[in-house]
C-alpha cells in the first residue's frame, strides 16, 4: 500500500505536553497501519537530521 509520513506538530510549552497531537497522531497511525500501510512519524518539536528528513519526505506517497 502506501507510505505515510506523518507529522507530528506537538509542542511542549506552558501546561500543554502536546497531548491531544500525540493523541491524534497515535491514532492516525494505528488506523493507517490496521489498513496496510507503511508508517513514519516524527515530530516537529524535536531535533531531526535534515538528510533523513529529506529521505522521509522521498519515501513518503502522502504526509499528514
Amino acid at each position: 500500500m502506501s507510505n505515510i509520513l506523518i507529522i507530528n506538530g506537538a509542542k511542549k510549552f506552558a501546561h500543554s505536553n502536546g497531548q491531544l497531537n500525540d493523541t491524534l497522531t497515535e491514532v492516525a497511525d494505528g488506523t493507517l497501519r490496521d489498513l496496510g500501510h507503511d508508517v513514519r512519524i516524527v515530530r516537529a518539536d524535536s531535533d531531526y537530521d535534515v538528510k533523513a528528513e529529506v529521505q522521509n519526505f522521498l519515501w513518503a506517497d502522502v504526509v499528514i
